[in-house]
């Protein structure tokens, strides 16, 4: 039992220390007593569950290929979902895509593998669209994706309301925080991380933040290196021993991608059950924003330093690049900012409502508790728009009143 079950000998033991009045001993083996088989039968019916059930995940994974291939209708119908997706890769974002089948092996891997009947599953950053492989594979589980990049949630939005499949969408930037409604409600995480050991220790600490307490939570992800650069690998266990995460399997080769052809444009799968001390690891983190390999958020990007006695500049005058998202980053700045004056720079039509919103808009209520909108310089086609907001005085302290009704109204 414990080679087919991969369960401890005293977790069997215990088991079956359980059941004794149910079960009787011959010798080295232990059955049911046959007054009692057909009550088992009906309280633990196991038809449901395929004979292959007790294999190791090597084989699972192995067999989740196989099987992602003979699935031809479910796997024509990601590369049909893969195709249509109206989108170019966001090279800061480091989004590289991975590939159909890909997609399909990584749900039927998660199905193989874990009771999802009654899970919830969650996807920090879907670029891979691995939510509608998964939505088909396992019907009617509860599926969360928070991602930054509010193009990837509309469409996975479209997508899953044509076919009508259940697919919560979130937008986040993780350096942020984690959506506060998804803290510590998820059974799985699953994360295809920036492949830096800033953004593989961000992703990771919020999926751990995102998971529940429990001993069968577990923290699933993706990673590929060069074979020539192995201390990028040994970064990155570096990460899961500060994050006092335990590596249960690690599966070579199991993602592979369309570019990325520095990693061989694969990464492996890695399988990480947390400890009592994963999450107040994760929840002590102090976040770098540079966290891809790419752009101005690159690990290599220098952080600019303030010279003594120099104020910080969210005091004076800060400008932010709401570019091309508006809405969902704006109430995070508004509420994080304390400078004086903020430069908000959005597609030209979002910043000619912001400017021109009547003051009954909530929006724009919200702006008004903390700031003035005092001017703005129009864009065009091409180039975005900006509008000025003046932090209020002491003066305008009542101001604040149509925050609080604000957030009573749209908790």
């Amino acid at each position: 039992m414990i080679a087919r079950t991969l369960l401890s000998h005293w977790n069997v033991t215990h088991l079956l220390r359980r059941l004794y009045p149910w079960v009787e001993r011959e010798q080295d083996r232990v059955r049911i007593r046959v007054t009692f088989q057909d009550l088992f039968r009906a309280v633990f019916d196991c038809s449901h569950l395929p004979s292959e059930c007790f294999l190791t995940p090597y084989e699972i994974a192995a067999q989740a290929g196989e099987e992602a291939v003979q699935a031809e209708a479910v796997l024509a119908s990601m590369e049909r979902i893969v195709n249509d997706l109206p989108l170019r890769p966001i090279r800061h974002l480091d989004h590289v895509s991975a590939t159909s089948l890909t997609c399909l092996k990584r749900a039927l891997f998660l199905a193989k593998n874990y009771d999802l009947g009654e899970a919830t599953v969650l996807l920090l950053g879907d670029h891979d669209l691995t939510s509608l492989a998964l939505a088909q594979v396992a019907p009617g589980i509860a599926i969360t994706v928070v991602d930054s990049d509010e193009r990837i949630l509309d469409y996975i939005n479209v997508v899953a309301a044509q076919y009508g499949w259940t697919i919560r969408t979130l937008f986040a930037d993780l350096r942020i925080a984690l959506p506060r409604s998804v803290e510590a409600s998820c059974n799985l995480v699953f994360t295809d991380p920036p492949y830096t050991p800033e953004g593989m220790r961000l992703f990771l600490a919020r999926g751990l933040e995102g998971l529940k307490p429990t001993s069968s939570a577990r923290l699933l992800f993706c990673y590929g290196f060069s074979e020539r650069h192995p201390r990028l690998g040994l970064k990155v266990q570096s990460v899961l021993y500060d994050l006092r995460l335990v590596t249960e399997a690690i599966l070579p080769h199991f993602n592979r991608y369309r570019g990325a052809e520095a990693i061989a444009s694969s990464a492996a799968l890695y399988v990480c059950r947390p400890t009592r001390r994963s999450l107040p690891a994760a929840q002590a983190l102090k976040v770098d924003p540079r966290i891809y390999t790419q752009g101005k958020s690159a690990e290599e990007t220098t952080m600019m330093a303030l010279p003594q006695g120099a104020r910080s500049p969210y005091t004076s005058v800060v400008a932010v690049n709401l570019f091309p998202y508006y809405h969902a980053y704006l109430v995070c700045v508004l509420l994080l900012s304390a400078a004086k004056q903020l430069v908000i720079v959005a597609a030209d039509h979002a910043a000619d409502s912001l400017f021109n919103a009547n003051k009954d808009d909530p929006l724009r209520t919200f702006i008004d508790s903390s700031y003035q909108v005092v001017a703005r310089e129009r864009g065009n086609a091409r180039q975005p728009g900006a509008v000025l907001l003046q932090r209020r005085g002491p003066q305008d302290a009542d101001a604040v009143k149509p925050l609080l009704r604000f957030l009573v109204d749209h908790p």
